[in-house]
């Protein structure tokens, strides 16, 4: 048996020369015996290395996903297969068909496939409340940054199928990150790419102190109060200022000058106890992160 798998893309046109006395023959056309071979390949992350092609066993060559072939054949019965598939592709029919050549014709054979997704997307939104605030922001997936902005969705891609962590890592000085890490679990193997959605949310605002308060137990249900009063003043009742209400398990912030600062926390139910700060120092061009912890029984 004599088989020559012959690409149509190779097949170019005669040679010519300027020397008159020379004469080049052209390349020899389309066998006139044998099988012409189609691949048809439809879905995502197709076989980028093409499929081999054996006939009667025998290995002939690799076609494209995509493209025809023609393959000269003495007449008789033959069988005609593709092989080394990626694992993403597969056909709902046979790799294997039995086609009788006849003198003079060319039998046509066509092998549909079909390729699956191997990877994932994750498409990342910055949900922002407050005030929006110009600066960095940046996620972290798997341990990897990757940037984000709250205008618009960033999409990762070529994620491997498996449970990831997602997280917000950087954001502006005066913002705070109010998600922590989530997991999100990236599916392949189907025609349609999966994308997963990760939302982390970050509340900006114009200020230099950021206060918060970690409630266990029973919640109250009314807010704390936090008041302040510059250590440069005697701190009698007249000198303190209420920056306002602090939810349990919020958050607030607020604007103040450079200095030191003395610091209460009130309105704490007798149930609760109260453990915290009591000074801190406010430098110009700097956040500064204060956290109660309270205990409720």
């Amino acid at each position: 048996m004599r088989a020559y798998l012959i690409l149509l893309l190779a097949i170019g046109p005669a040679l010519t020369t300027c020397d008159e006395n020379v004469s080049v023959p052209p390349e020899p056309g389309p066998p006139e015996t044998g099988v012409r071979l189609t691949t048809t390949t439809t879905g995502l992350d197709l076989d980028a290395d093409g499929y081999r092609v054996t006939v009667d066993g025998t290995d002939i060559g690799v076609i494209p996903v995509n493209d025809m072939a023609l393959i000269r054949l003495d007449p008789g019965s033959r069988t005609i297969a593709l092989n080394d598939l990626a694992p993403n592709c597969s056909s709902a029919d046979s790799l294997s068909q039995i086609v009788t050549i006849v003198d003079t014709q060319l039998s046509p054979v066509t092998f549909a496939l079909t390729c699956t997704a191997t990877s994932g997307v994750i498409r990342i939104a910055v949900q922002l409340s407050g005030t929006a605030v110009a600066g960095r922001y940046e996620a972290n997936v798997d341990g990897r940054p990757f940037p984000v902005h709250p205008s618009k969705p960033a999409y990762l891609s070529g994620v491997s199928p498996g449970r990831h962590v997602v997280s917000l890592m950087v954001a502006p000085p005066s913002c705070m990150i109010q998600t922590g890490s989530q997991s999100v679990t990236v599916t392949a193997g189907q025609l349609v790419r999966d994308t997963v959605d990760a939302i982390l949310s970050v509340a900006c605002v114009r200020g230099n102190l950021w206060i918060t308060a970690h409630t266990t137990g029973p919640t109250p249900t009314e807010d704390y109060h936090v008041w302040v009063c510059n250590w440069r003043d005697d701190c009698y009742e007249r000198y303190w200022t209420d920056l306002g209400a602090l939810g349990p398990n919020g958050f607030m912030t607020a604007t103040l000058p450079s200095g030191s600062f003395w610091i209460e926390l009130s309105r704490v139910p007798a149930n609760c106890d109260a453990q915290g700060p009591t000074m801190f120092t406010v430098r110009r061009g700097e956040r500064v992160d204060l956290e109660y912890t309270v205990a409720c029984s």
